[in-house]
């Protein structure tokens, strides 16, 4: 039986279509504290959900099959320190990403709209790592 402990310590916006919705997140996490990227594409519609959605995917991510006679060999623990914190804090973050784009997109003058646009790149969410 193994066990991964995974601690999620950053979420970033690396690039958004404000069109589609479509965001590209860089995840940085550690399990067992080896630390990790992930780049993952998403649309935002549910923030609960996508927040939900990046939790899975991270435990899909480090769930690795062994080989093996015993059944007790095959069997994988993993733990995301935090989950219901981490979704909720995700959740909001995701709103205020939704949020951005939304006035992106009902922007209809041509005032400040590169730096808004250029604003939905970089935002960011960072989590303690706890143990």
């Amino acid at each position: 039986m193994d066990s991964i402990i995974i601690n999620l310590l950053k979420v970033e916006v690396v690039k958004v279509n404000p069109k589609t919705k479509l965001v590209d997140l860089l995840l940085d996490y550690s399990a067992n504290d080896k630390e990790k990227k992930a780049l993952i594409r998403t649309k935002i519609k549910d923030c609960e959900a996508t927040a939900t959605k990046i939790l899975k995917y991270l435990r899909n991510k480090e769930d690795r099959k062994k080989e093996g006679d015993d059944l007790m060999d095959n069997i994988i623990i993993i733990t995301i320190n935090n989950p219901e914190e981490i979704e909720e804090k995700l959740s909001h973050f995701f709103g205020r990403v939704l949020d951005k784009i939304n006035e992106v997109t009902s922007k209809r003058s041509a005032d400040n709209f590169l730096n808004m646009y250029s604003g939905l790149s970089g935002q960011k969410i960072e989590f303690s790592k706890s143990i």
